[in-house]
């Protein structure tokens, strides 16, 4: 019979967890921002009950410092922030969030960070986390999406040849074109279409043979008409 394993807390973390954290941030053995001892607790001490899945922070014994901790690990997500640096990076994270995020995103998230090391001036983008950053360099992170500016407008439009409605970007085409294909076809779209493949630009492979098959139809199609 197995003896029962001990709680998961951050003093005894997950493995598999703990292995998944990519540079991963010691716990400092003083704040950053005034000098005084931290602890990890609950961070009931910080929202007056228990957060999240995983309910733990790093905390200052002196100011009103604190960040979370990775899931299921004693890791700190980040530096200890005070007010200001908290207000700083939820600012920073809601200007760069969108250029990877949501429908409008621009690129993946990993193309996203590797722009933003470029436009800080962070030599290893592994080294590019929010989260690390002081009120500044959120502040540059705001400044560079500003510089940026919004993304281009791409019309989407039907991909019937010829056709020029426009069209939302997840769908194939307009409807009247959509529907003149057969069943089995527009079956074959659906299944093989991954949501999202139209922002990451990734279509399947089985993706790309079914829209081959689709245009060798309208060809033909086409052709008998002109027959």
């Amino acid at each position: 019979m197995n003896a029962p394993r001990d709680p998961i807390t951050p003093w005894n973390p997950s493995r598999s967890a703990t292995a998944r954290v990519r540079n991963p941030l010691p716990v400092p053995e003083c704040c950053p921002n005034c000098r005084s001892p931290v602890f990890i607790d609950s961070n009931s001490c910080i929202y007056g009950r228990e957060h999240g899945e995983w309910p733990w922070a790093l905390m200052c014994t002196g100011c009103d410092s604190y960040v979370g901790l990775h899931p299921f690990t004693g890791i700190p997500l980040g530096t200890l922030a005070t007010p200001e640096i908290r207000a700083a990076r939820k600012a920073a994270k809601a200007a760069f969030n969108p250029l990877w995020e949501g429908d409008r995103a621009q690129m993946t998230r990993t193309a996203a960070y590797g722009w933003l090391a470029a436009a800080l001036g962070i030599a290893k983008v592994e080294e590019c986390h929010i989260a690390w950053f002081g009120v500044a360099q959120c502040r540059a992170v705001v400044a560079a999406i500003r510089a940026r500016g919004p993304a281009p407008k791409q019309r989407h439009t039907c991909h019937w040849p010829g056709c020029e409605r426009d069209v939302p970007p997840a769908m194939w085409g307009c409807s009247p074109h959509w529907f003149t294909l057969p069943k089995p076809l527009r079956d074959d779209i659906w299944r093989t279409y991954r949501p999202g493949q139209e922002v990451t630009k990734t279509p399947s492979d089985a993706y790309v043979a079914a829209a081959r098959a689709v245009r060798r139809w309208i060809a033909e199609h086409q052709e008998e008409k002109t027959a």
